[in-house]
């Protein structure tokens, strides 16, 4: 366990049991295999085009993606509590939530392929 401070009060924080970089390093993409089926919905639902060229790339890192974040869900958090947000306890001044006037739907839309609802 290490001693750290904030605000002048010590937090004590437990030692590491892994580390980004060794997650980064990893190459296992163990589980469902991501087909160029699942890069073209995914492209879909993003409204992006995929090209033929870069089909391989993109399925490559998706599987990079998923491998990864099954490593970061095997991480112990066990006695951290949850951060909910990074500003609360340090004292930073967020600005006033207030109404003001917005700017016209059209012009927002105007470069958008499609707009719904209009």
């Amino acid at each position: 366990t290490r001693l750290f401070s904030v605000d002048s009060k010590p937090l004590a924080i437990p030692a590491s049991s892994w580390s980004l970089r060794s997650l980064l390093e990893t190459n296992d993409v163990s589980g469902e295999a991501v087909t160029t089926k699942d890069v073209h919905h995914l492209a879909s639902l993003a409204q992006l085009h995929v090209s033929d060229k870069d089909e391989a790339r993109v399925v490559e890192d998706i599987q990079r993606i998923v491998g990864f974040m099954k490593h970061v869900q095997r991480v112990d958090t066990e006695g951290f509590e949850p951060l909910y947000s990074v500003v609360s306890d340090r004292g930073v001044a967020l600005r006033e939530d207030r109404v003001e006037e917005g700017v016209d739907r059209d012009l927002l839309l105007a470069n958008a392929p499609m707009a719904h609802g209009a």
